[in-house]
Formats: C-alpha cells, structure tokens, sequence
C-alpha cells in the first residue's frame, strides 16, 4: 500500500519518476541560462575590442571582431555602426555600403533603444548624433568623389539636402559638439551655393522670351 509522502513524491500523475525528471528539467534549464549569459558576456568583449581597434583607426584589424560579433547579435545597432565605420574608412571605402550600416545601425535603435555595450561609453543621445554625423559625413564624401568624377554640380543636390539634414539631427540630440556644429554649417553653405549655382545656370541657359523677337 502506498502512503501519502510516497504518492507525494511520485507527482501528481502517480509517476515514481516524477521527481527525476523535475530535476532533470531543472538542471538543464539552469544550463541554457548560463550558456546564454556566457555567450552574451563574451559577445559583450568581442564588440568592446572591436571598438576600442576602430577607435584606434585599426579598422582592418576590427573586421573580424566585428563580423563576429554580428554572426553571434545579428540585431546589435553597436555592430552595424562599427561595419559602417569599416566600410566608411578602409582602403578603398565603399560609401553606399556604409551608409547602409548606418542606417540599419538607427533602425535597430528605434526599435529596442539598446546602445549595446556603449551604455558605460555614450549616452543614447550621443550615440543618434554619431550615427547622423557619420551618415553626413558619407554623403559628403559622395558628393565630393562625384564632383571629382566631373559629374554636373546639380546631381550633387539631392544628396547634400540628405546630409544637410543628417547634420541637423546629429546637432539636435549633441548640440555641444563643435565638430558637429561645425559640419552642419558647412554643409548648409555648400547646398545653398549650389543650389544658387545651379539657379543661375539655368537662368543663363533659358531661350529668350517671345517678346526679344518682336520687330
């Protein structure tokens, strides 16, 4: 005959494995959660070293962090913003490519609000101001290579209006930094000059009016 303390430690299905596989279940929980907080951990350190290199301008050298990095947190806006970095000053820079981090590096932050390990680094704030900073500054550097490229000075527009406004909110959410005040007032001058410019060439290339015919 079966006592209570007995049919208690059995479960409640009367099963005499019952606590075995409690247990069981317990240990492999408590497992899952230390892997998970080892691998966060060491995510944690493979991004902070691949900052500190991009820091130090040894972007080739952060590549692979980086790339690993995002291979173990795909959604970590810090990655995204350190690919774009790479990208935005290796050897042979590959704009539209960072550009794209960048901007994915924002989406992610909309979303979450996680600045990763940047939190003992950066506020939230300067982070945004650093994303648009770098953005405009990728966008300043197409027009440039577009101007070198003998491209007409009206292509250059759309996209300095971009930048111009990447500017303002870097300003906006870090108005104490001079270098961004600084770029956004550069970049400002050089919309309006060329959208003067581009005004006065066309001025210039207009037929004349039916009237200068007249005898």
């Amino acid at each position: 005959m079966v006592d209570g303390k007995q049919r208690m430690n059995r479960g409640p299905d009367n099963n005499p494995l019952y606590p075995v596989r409690w247990c069981g279940y317990c240990i492999v929980v408590c497992v899952a959660v230390l892997i998970s907080s080892c691998t966060e951990n060491t995510s944690d350190a493979i991004l902070l070293e691949a900052y500190k290199r991009c820091e130090a301008l040894e972007y080739d050298s952060a590549l692979p962090l980086i790339r690993q990095g995002l291979m173990r947190r795909p959604r970590d806006p810090v990655g995204h913003y350190l690919l774009g970095k790479y990208y935005q000053h290796r050897e042979n820079p590959a704009l539209t490519l960072a550009k794209g981090q960048f901007d994915m590096a924002r989406y992610l932050f909309d979303a979450d609000g996680d600045i990763s390990i940047l939190a003992g680094i950066m506020t939230p704030s300067e982070f945004q101001a650093t994303l648009h900073c770098d953005t405009a500054l990728v966008l300043l550097r197409t027009v440039i290579q577009a101007r070198e490229d003998g491209l007409p000075t009206a292509v250059s527009i759309p996209v300095l209006r971009v930048a111009s406004e990447h500017a303002r909110k870097a300003r906006y959410f870090n108005a104490d930094s001079p270098f961004i005040l600084d770029l956004a007032n550069t970049l400002e001058q050089m919309l309006e000059d060329v959208t003067g410019q581009t005004q006065r060439d066309e001025r210039t290339t207009l037929p004349p009016s039916s009237g200068r015919w007249e005898i």
